[in-house]
């Protein structure tokens, strides 16, 4: 093992093994250790060989993790530049659409104020002229009403 100074909780999750049996290694003289401020520190040198073993393969397997999580990202990565290119292609594809609207709109105001001006000459031409002027009409309205009571 090597002479770096662990805590007891880092002794423990490298050797595997609970932080109360760290401590009674220490107290028992099988593992070095000594406090530092408010906590103990070990020195993993006097640990067994299967127990470097256990270290040195839980080492190996943080190193696979870290590994694995690097690939994943990398992956995670990729998926969303591709995402988000689509999404910018999407997006693209849609502005061209609302611009095509946009035309479309003005068109159709163009032939709606066309047909309104056409209805608005051709109205007159197609309703016979009225020689009741709209004061005798209303006058009408009235005798009509004083008439059926």
């Amino acid at each position: 093992m090597d002479d770096k100074w662990y805590t007891v909780s880092e002794a423990a999750s490298l050797l595997g093994v609970s932080t109360e049996t760290i401590r009674r290694n220490i107290k028992s003289g099988k593992i070095e250790g000594k406090k530092e401020g408010n906590q103990y520190v070990v020195k993993l040198t006097n640990v067994s060989n299967s127990d470097q073993h256990n270290v040195a393969q839980m080492t190996d397997n943080v190193a696979q993790m870290t590994d694995n999580v690097a690939q994943m990202t990398d992956m995670k990565l990729l998926q969303l530049e591709s995402n988000a290119k689509l999404l910018e292609e999407r997006n693209q594809m849609l502005e061209q659409r609302l611009r095509d609207l946009e035309e479309d709109k003005g068109f159709l105001l163009s032939q709606i104020l066309e047909k309104d001006q056409l209805i608005n000459k051709l109205t007159p031409l197609a309703l016979p002229e009225s020689k009741i002027t709209f004061g005798q009409r209303i006058k009408r309205i009235f005798r009509k009403s004083k008439t059926s009571k």
